[in-house]
């Protein structure tokens, strides 16, 4: 466990600032960003595979249980930002573009 006090320590970092800024979600997104941050500078993160797993796992049930018939039928309202990423990524340059643009498919 001692190889992973460091990931853990930029992750409470990261907690420990959003709380700070008054940021949303502040032990959710403060340690994503700050382990994002630091593994963009060259740092090796680790983590323990049980553990990591099971998180996404609740994390996964967790943003499943919101996902409600109101959000289902306030999707089409949200072409505009469903498709602005697609359309403007990779997708575009492979020749998948045409079908994110065309909301026709649907």
């Amino acid at each position: 466990m001692g190889k992973h006090a460091a990931t853990h320590g930029i992750g409470l970092a990261g907690a420990g600032v959003f709380l700070w800024l008054d940021l949303p979600l502040p032990w959710l997104f403060g340690p994503l960003c700050s382990c994002l941050i630091a593994a963009l500078l060259g740092a090796r993160l680790t983590t323990v595979k049980i553990l990591s797993d099971g998180m996404r796992t609740i994390l996964g049930v967790a943003a499943g249980a919101t996902v409600t018939l109101g959000f289902v039928m306030a999707l089409p309202g949200l072409w505009g930002y469903i498709d602005f990423y697609p359309n403007h990524s990779s997708f575009q340059r492979c020749g998948r573009g045409l079908v994110f643009s065309n909301p026709l498919w649907l």
